[in-house]
C-alpha cells in the first residue's frame, strides 16, 4: 500500500481523500462575497425594521342582483421599491366570501416587518375567484396571477412608526355582466393609509 497513488485519510471522523500524481486537477477559485444593499444591510444589522399592516375591508356596495356571494383568496402581498422590483410576501388569513345579504367585516392579511425604505406601489395578488348565483349553479372567475393588482399607492415604511394601509373592496362596483350573460371580476380597491 506505500507505493499506491491513492492514499485514504481519516482524521477527527472527517473523510478525506488524497489524489496523488494526478493529473488534470485544479485549484477552484469564487469571487469574493458582495455585500447586501446598503438599505437590507443597515436594517439588518440594526435590527431595526417597519411594521407594514395590511387591512381588507368589505365596502357596503351591494352585489348585483343576480349574485349570491362573491368568493377569492388573497395569495399575495407584493412591494415595489422606489426604483426597484417587486417584492412577494404571503398573506395571511386571505380568505374571502361576500355575500348579497351580509357583510364579511375587516380582516387582517398582512402585518410583517419589511425594509424601512420608500416604495413605489403596493400590490396584492388574488387566485381562486369564485361567484355563486343560487344553491347550486356558479362558477370560477379567471384573472391573471403573473403581475399583481397594483393599488396604486406609496408607502414611506419607516423603523419607528408603524404602517397601516387599510383596503377596501366594493362588491358592487367590482363584479360586473355583459348582454352575454358572462361575469367580469374587476377589483375595484380604495386605499387608506395611516
Amino acid at each position: 500500500m506505500a507505493h499506491s497513488n491513492l492514499g485514504l485519510v481519516v482524521s477527527a471522523g472527517v473523510l478525506v481523500i488524497l489524489l496523488a500524481g494526478c493529473g488534470g486537477t485544479r485549484q477552484i477559485q469564487t469571487a469574493p462575497p458582495r455585500p447586501a444593499p446598503a438599505a437590507v444591510r443597515s436594517a439588518e444589522v440594526n435590527g431595526q425594521m417597519a411594521l407594514l399592516t395590511i387591512d381588507v375591508v368589505v365596502g357596503e356596495s351591494a352585489l348585483p342582483a343576480d349574485a349570491r356571494a362573491l368568493r377569492f383568496r388573497v395569495d399575495q402581498v407584493r412591494v415595489k421599491p422606489r426604483g426597484g422590483v417587486w417584492e412577494t410576501y404571503p398573506a395571511d388569513v386571505n380568505s374571502f366570501e361576500i355575500a348579497a345579504t351580509r357583510r364579511a367585516g375587516s380582516k387582517t392579511i398582512f402585518s410583517t416587518r419589511i425594509p424601512p425604505q420608500r416604495y413605489d406601489s403596493l400590490g396584492l395578488v388574488l387566485s381562486d375567484v369564485f361567484v355563486l348565483y343560487d344553491e347550486n349553479a356558479g362558477g370560477p372567475l379567471t384573472m391573471a396571477r403573473d403581475r399583481p393588482i397594483e393599488l396604486g399607492v406609496a408607502l414611506d415604511a419607516r423603523a419607528e412608526t408603524p404602517l397601516r394601509a387599510e383596503l377596501t373592496i366594493e362588491p358592487g362596483a367590482s363584479l360586473t355582466q355583459d348582454a352575454a350573460c358572462r361575469w367580469f371580476f374587476l377589483p375595484f380597491w380604495t386605499v387608506r393609509v395611516e
